[in-house]
């Protein structure tokens, strides 16, 4: 049986697309940590030692500027840890209805981008908040804010989209991505997770502006920093005319290229992704690929 289970996990893993890894990833890591616990909590005659918040806090992103200094790698870490079964429950769902649209929409690369951007912009919204709404150090960890990164940057490509809901039907994605918007808003007063909210609220700024800025070229997970070159002097070439032929066709197939993806946005942006034929699909999942 577990045999079995290992080869699934595993073909998931390889064959899955992007979506499936952030899942899983996100799921080992909850295990680890949960077995952790339970190694440490046996061990310690049936109490969690202080070495165990010690390793979280460690895992988790402080809103003190000395820890963060001091530990980098929780601006990373801190979004694929949860401690509660229904956190890592609601995110992986959420996850994995929204991650499946976008990637289809984007492919696998994009979706990567979109998770890790819109994770450090919440990181950073709850970085910049917490010192208003908490006195004293506090802590930020779960994938809430990439996962609403994804669910509006979906949303935003293609509104008109519907999913069904249990015991409510068919909803269109901007009516279900903009509840949950309007639900992170309503519950900052609350003070039970301020800081978590205010964080989601900045992984959703930063899926809206992903696909924006992604529509007029811009793709932020994608920059390419040229430096700058010393000019070379000047020399003659010889220049074979049929490779010049081939490059000159060659660019003229890209423009073309070019020319489709566009007309395809274009058309996602006016009329839903849902009204593309199985060609423009499949067009744009292969050229996502590139």
């Amino acid at each position: 049986m577990f045999d079995s289970i290992k080869k699934d996990l595993i073909f998931q893993y390889q064959y899955g697309g992007m979506t499936i890894k952030l899942i899983l990833i996100n799921i080992g890591f909850f295990l680890a940590i949960m077995l952790f616990r339970l190694v440490l909590f046996i061990g310690n005659a049936g109490e969690l030692p202080g070495f165990y918040y010690t390793i979280v806090d460690g895992l988790s992103l402080s809103n003190e500027w000395r820890y963060i200094i001091l530990r980098p790698w929780t601006w990373i870490t801190h979004m694929f840890m949860h401690l509660g079964l229904l956190h890592i429950l609601f995110n992986m769902l959420y996850l994995m209805w929204f991650g499946r649209i976008l990637e289809n929409l984007l492919g696998p690369r994009k979706i990567i981008n979109i998770y890790i951007i819109a994770g450090l912009c919440g990181a950073l919204f709850f970085f910049g908040f917490s010192k208003l709404l908490y006195t004293g150090e506090v802590f930020a960890f779960g994938a809430s804010a990439a996962v609403m990164g994804i669910a509006v940057a979906a949303a935003t490509m293609v509104p008109d989209h519907e999913m069904r809901l249990l015991f409510i039907g068919n909803v269109k994605l901007k009516f279900l991505v903009l509840a949950l918007v309007l639900l992170d808003l309503i519950m900052i007063p609350s003070m039970s997770n301020s800081g978590g909210h205010v964080a989601h609220l900045g992984g959703a700024f930063m899926g809206f502006l992903y696909i924006k800025l992604l529509y007029n070229g811009i793709d932020l997970g994608d920059i390419k920093w040229k430096p700058k070159v010393k000019k070379r002097p000047s020399f003659k070439v010889m220049v074979n005319k049929e490779k010049m032929m081939d490059l000159k066709k060659t660019k003229e197939r890209s423009l073309t290229e070019q020319q489709r993806i566009d007309a395809v946005l274009e058309k996602i942006k006016e009329e839903g992704y849902e009204k593309l034929s199985q060609e423009e699909k499949d067009f744009l999942f292969e050229v996502s690929k590139k």
